[in-house]
């Protein structure tokens, strides 16, 4: 009998952290949303920000809101691989907690224009025991529409041809998650042992050309 308790605990407890883990998922990809939208409000702002100030600004919501959860949000870690040696997370999202690490996810934000080679840096970065990762996209140069087709083609067509086999290509490509719209989704699969996760593709869009020459004309 008292076997049967400790069995009906242990599997309590996994369905409990299992489910943590899917609340500070989803709860992440809403802050990273918000957040998003948030610096989008300032136009003007957003276009004269830097890549490194825009992800300070996404972190410092982040922790902001995940620290009374004990999740630490870290930024440039060093970690991964990179062509010459260990790489600079943008985003590090982890928690440390009864002497146990564990990550939760990592995530990289860059300016449109080599959004394929900032895919690869997360894939590199990526262990089997990361639940999830995010892109974050940063456009000030191009019509939103033609980013948004580019980045689903090549999401779509990727994959890494290694010793004669395919690893890490899109299984699925979703968009939206439950009422959030713009924000696309894909599936992978880890070569070490198997498992499938998840990234999720964001985009800040500082790049309205006509709503600015809106404003200027407004002005004369």
């Amino acid at each position: 009998m008292i076997f049967e308790k400790d069995i009906f605990k242990s599997v309590l407890l996994t369905i409990y952290i299992v489910k943590l883990s899917e609340n500070i998922e989803e709860l992440i990809v809403r802050l990273i949303y918000s957040a998003i939208k948030q610096k989008e409000l300032n136009s003007r702002r957003l276009l004269e920000t830097k890549e490194n100030q825009l992800s300070d600004d996404i972190a410092h919501i982040l922790q902001r809101n995940l620290s009374d959860k004990g999740v630490i949000v870290a930024r440039e870690q060093p970690g991964g691989f990179s062509r010459k040696s260990a790489g600079e997370l943008d985003f590090f999202i982890y928690t440390q907690t009864n002497h146990t690490f564990k990550p939760i996810a990592i995530g990289e934000n860059k300016e449109w224009g080599n959004f394929l080679n900032q895919f690869k840096q997360l894939i590199a970065y990526m262990k089997e025991d990361i639940p999830f990762g995010f892109t974050i996209l940063f456009n000030k140069t191009t019509n939103l529409q033609t980013v948004l087709n580019r980045r689903e083609k090549i999401l779509r067509d990727f994959l890494l041809d290694f010793n004669g086999k395919k690893h890490f290509e899109a299984l699925e490509v979703t968009k939206g998650f439950q009422e959030i719209k713009d924000v696309l989704i894909t599936t992978h699969q880890n070569p070490e042992n198997q498992t499938r996760f998840k990234i999720y593709h964001f985009i800040v869009n500082a790049y309205r050309p006509e709503r600015e020459a809106a404003a200027k004309q407004a002005r004369r």
